[in-house]
């Protein structure tokens, strides 16, 4: 039986919540490659090269068409990038480092996924950030240079409380986004579960009494209540902010 194709502006708002995972991909080799070491090699030359403000180096690596997609979905050209490196203002120290890193090699052309971990210190005041980038290279009279990066924000792990299981047999039921598309809420012993028409079943982990998340995602669900204390709908809101409500049918 094939599955329902949820409409885009369903996928945005809650098909992070309920959509299968998935595995993390294979590089196109198993053994550590020249390749590989290159890579890994620039990447890490790259960001230092930024952190001091290094135009020449990156003028040699970044192709002449070169783009990048930052986390926010903004596009810069190669020009923008190398008018905005001026280095560090002082008082405050840049560190990024490379983790998880993963190379495709096709010859003169490569892949490199990694996730960059920023940690900025402005005077005494922390701040560390996470993204999942994808960064292509081009090999050209034997020199590798890279041709775009897209960067994806990575958020930060939500924590889970304890809460009483009891409250979750107010949640449970059947909450309707279309009549073809079914939220159903489930509990099981001391867990409350999510699935959604054709798709796989979560746990939904509280962070209050009423909001709830999926181990991984960014997303939340949040159960209102009428001035009765009856569950009347849900919201699916998504990490950057854009919400759904889904009334509560059964």
């Amino acid at each position: 039986m094939k599955r329902i194709l949820l409409p885009a502006i369903l996928l945005l708002a809650i098909v992070s919540l309920v959509s299968a995972q998935t595995t993390n991909p294979k590089p196109a080799t198993e053994k550590t490659s020249n390749t590989e070491q290159e890579l890994k090699q620039i990447t890490r030359e790259k960001f230092d090269a930024l952190v001091r403000g290094d135009k020449a180096f990156l003028d040699r690596l970044l192709a002449d068409t070169f783009i990048e997609t930052s986390s926010d979905g903004r596009i810069y050209t190669r020009a923008q990038i190398m008018e905005s490196v001026k280095g560090l203002p002082a008082g405050v120290k840049i560190s990024i480092d490379i983790e998880d890193a993963q190379v495709f090699d096709h010859g003169d052309t490569a892949l490199m996924v990694y996730r960059r971990v920023e940690r900025v210190d402005a005077n005494g005041q922390k701040i560390e950030s996470q993204n999942r980038v994808t960064d292509t290279f081009i090999r050209r009279d034997g020199r590798w240079r890279t041709v775009s990066s897209q960067a994806t924000r990575i958020p930060a792990e939500r924590v889970s409380i304890k809460v009483d299981p009891n409250t979750y047999d107010a949640y449970a039921g059947q909450y309707e986004i279309t009549p073809a598309l079914i939220i159903t809420i489930t509990r099981e012993g001391e867990k409350l579960m999510m699935q959604a028409t054709g798709q796989a079943k979560y746990e939904l982990l509280p962070e209050s009494e009423i909001t709830f998340f999926v181990k991984g995602q960014g997303s939340q669900v949040i159960f209102v209540k009428d001035e009765k204390g009856q569950v009347t709908h849900l919201v699916a809101r998504q990490s950057d902010g854009q919400e759904l409500k889904v009334k509560k049918i059964r």
